[in-house]
């Protein structure tokens, strides 16, 4: 039979599988036991001698609290708003790396695709003033081909130039937010 030992607070603390007349045997002091063939540690608690599902855990921080029954984030405030920082660091990279629109078609927008066009950019630029022509073909994020001149180049770096300028500008609002919030639940209410 399978069995869950639990603490006085109702964590279960490990489950254990044995013939009955063992069951008694699997508690140590403070223990308990119950016979289940349901739930652990991760998915249950105990509470009255019953088997309780745990609620969703609202984030990765919580731990739960067995006497109010309830998840908690033990986090300070600044722990909180450092966190918050970080995912929207996060939320900004995937901003700036999304593929971008342009008047010439989809460009993919990752740093080595920054790079690229920033190089592009600079052959343009190069040829123009040795009087060459200027004639960059590029695949698109849509693996289609199109054909840029020098004033078209500049203006894709232009365009990628003023996305990632926005995805920093909007972070610092958000930073600034972060920062002056007094609460928690101020700082969980921010998202990108």
């Amino acid at each position: 039979m399978r069995y869950i030992v639990f603490g006085v607070n109702g964590a279960i603390l490990r489950t254990v599988d044995c013939p009955e007349e063992f069951a008694s045997m699997q508690a140590q002091e403070n223990e308990s036991i119950l016979q289940s063939d349901i739930g652990d540690g991760s998915t249950h608690y105990v509470s009255d001698g019953q088997l309780i599902e745990l609620p969703i855990k609202p984030n990765a921080y919580s731990v739960f609290d067995f006497q109010q029954q309830t998840w908690i984030d033990p986090r300070t405030l600044l722990e909180v708003q450092l966190a918050k920082w970080e995912e929207i660091k996060v939320s900004r990279s995937v901003e700036i790396d999304t593929t971008m629109s342009t008047p010439y078609g989809p460009f993919q927008c990752r740093a080595e695709d920054r790079q690229n066009i920033t190089d592009s950019i600079l052959l343009a630029q190069t040829l123009t003033a040795m009087s060459q022509p200027v004639a960059i073909q590029w695949t698109l994020a849509d693996n289609s081909v199109t054909t840029l001149d020098a004033a078209q180049m500049v203006t894709v770096g232009l365009l990628l130039g003023q996305k990632v300028q926005a995805a920093h500008a909007k972070a610092r609002v958000l930073r600034t937010a972060i920062e002056a919030a007094t609460t928690i639940a101020e700082v969980e209410a921010i998202s990108w």
